[in-house]
């Protein structure tokens, strides 16, 4: 049997670099904007890391207050900005994890939402 491993040759990795780029470059906008318009709730941007592998990853992170989640303006602003999809992530994501938290009657007051934007994207939501 051959085990040998194919390893890309300089021109195909090229190409896989710059089609991965070319899907991750939209990803960045769009979460720019939406880290616009989430200030509106009390969140700020904690601190990015950008990873290089075979394809690039950005890992990054927004930080604000349990209760400044108000997820009647979460909801209006997900159908105001129905195409932006990073952005409805994001809203969902802290409805989501507000509608929990009130559930569980956490007493914990601040939260993070670790973004990944990358081949696939993900939100995650710390308490603390």
């Amino acid at each position: 049997m051959d085990f040998k491993v194919k390893i890309p040759g300089l021109s195909e990795a090229k190409a896989l670099l710059d089609s991965a780029l070319a899907k991750v470059d939209p990803l960045l906008n769009d979460y720019k904007n939406a880290t616009k318009k989430l200030e509106g709730f009390g969140f700020r941007t904690g601190k990015m890391t950008v990873s290089m592998g075979l394809l690039p990853v950005v890992n990054t992170s927004l930080i604000g207050e349990v209760a400044s989640v108000d997820v009647a303006r979460l909801t209006s602003l997900k159908e105001e900005n129905k195409d932006d999809k990073v952005l409805n992530t994001l809203a969902e994501a802290l409805i989501i994890a507000k509608q929990i938290h009130g559930r569980i009657e956490s007493k914990l007051e601040s939260m993070t939402l670790h973004v990944t934007l990358g081949i696939p994207p993900s939100v995650s939501v710390d308490f603390t």
